[in-house]
């Protein structure tokens, strides 16, 4: 969407979104902003983001674009507030995961993130503000009409018990699985209670076979490990699923989904769990995943991940910030480079 780029005036741009667990309660962006610009902001971030409620207030001070209910607390009550540099966040050396840390030291209650970019263009705040609520999707309550039920609030609670977030390598599952259902979401607001279970539950065997340590990276047939990880998945959901009273025909069907996931399918569904997954990784996981498992693991995922996503996928995924090593793996399967141009470990950011 075209952003005007009209900056005659000053406004504050206040984006509130209530969410679940660590409530993130708002994205403020702080600069000279005209209400046109304010408007388009607000439209586009709709347009990515179209379960969240949409509210503009002008006053004399600025705009508020209110993503939230009304019975929410401000920001300013909660005294959480995450502060960001939208230069340095759209510096493409700054690796994203810079706002993890600050969000998860806000674990409990809520927080606000504040955008700050004042004289910037109109245009650099809009990618700003939609990556970083990429970035922080895990946060924001998604339901839809086949969700919003008493089942999945069960299903729900049943896959927050089955992980210890006291356990780093878990709490990186957690956060990936609820970030690949917002895909889901994303990517098909009409998503199946079938597909969003999946997604939920897609990862669960690591909780079995990598809680405290990966191994995945000594395996001799790395496609062959992700397709054994994805079938003993699916007997694993199948126990929570039957533990948390879902019916035969769901967890037949979650567990279909999730014993399949790791390669392409015709299977409109499998396919969209496939890019979900895939888009999570890039959006969330791939920074933890080349400081854990270092480069050449990581160009093999990123080649791996690379392929299970179709166009779909990939529009998608040219729209988020990635940690800059990713960022140049990205572009070698991509528009491949002579070798000579091959990054090196030594070039692996800090």
């Amino acid at each position: 969407m075209h952003v005007p780029q009209d900056s005659s005036a000053r406004w504050t741009l206040v984006w509130r979104v209530l969410v679940s667990l660590i409530m993130l309660v708002g994205i403020r962006v702080l600069s000279s902003l005209s209400p046109t610009e304010c408007d388009g902001i607000a439209a586009a971030v709709h347009d990515d983001f179209p379960d969240l409620p949409v509210e503009i207030y002008a006053a004399s001070t600025g705009i508020e674009i209110s993503l939230h209910d009304a019975d929410t607390a401000s920001p300013e009550h909660h005294g959480r507030h995450v502060l960001v540099s939208v230069a340095r966040w759209l510096d493409p050396w700054v690796d994203p995961a810079m706002i993890d840390g600050a969000a998860a030291a806000a674990n409990s209650g809520s927080f606000a993130i504040w955008l700050l970019g004042d004289g910037l263009p109109a245009a650099q705040l809009l990618t700003c503000a939609l990556q970083v609520a990429t970035r922080c999707q895990r946060f924001v309550q998604s339901r839809n009409e086949h969700s919003r039920t008493e089942l999945f609030e069960r299903v729900l609670a049943a896959h927050r018990a089955a992980h210890d977030l006291t356990l780093p390598l878990v709490a990186a599952d957690y956060a990936h699985a609820l970030d690949t259902h917002r895909w889901v979401l994303r990517l098909c607001p009409n998503a199946s209670l079938a597909l969003q279970i999946s997604a939920l539950f897609h990862d669960i065997e690591r909780l079995v076979s990598e809680s405290r340590q990966r191994v995945e990276q000594h395996a001799p047939d790395y496609v062959a490990f992700k397709l054994a990880h994805a079938r003993a998945g699916a007997q694993v959901a199948e126990r929570i699923l039957v533990e948390a009273g879902a019916p035969d025909d769901l967890v037949h069907r979650v567990a279909e989904l999730i014993a399949e996931h790791e390669q392409p399918s015709r299977d409109e569904e499998l396919a969209l769990l496939n890019e979900a997954d895939g888009l999570s990784f890039f959006s969330l996981n791939a920074s933890g995943f080349i400081r854990y498992y270092g480069i050449e693991h990581c160009r093999l995922k990123v080649r791996y991940t690379l392929r299970r996503l179709g166009n779909r996928g990939r529009a998608a995924l040219m729209s988020f910030r990635h940690h800059p090593t990713v960022a140049r793996l990205l572009a070698e399967e991509l528009a491949p480079e002579p070798a000579s141009s091959k990054v090196q470990a030594s070039e692996l950011a800090q």
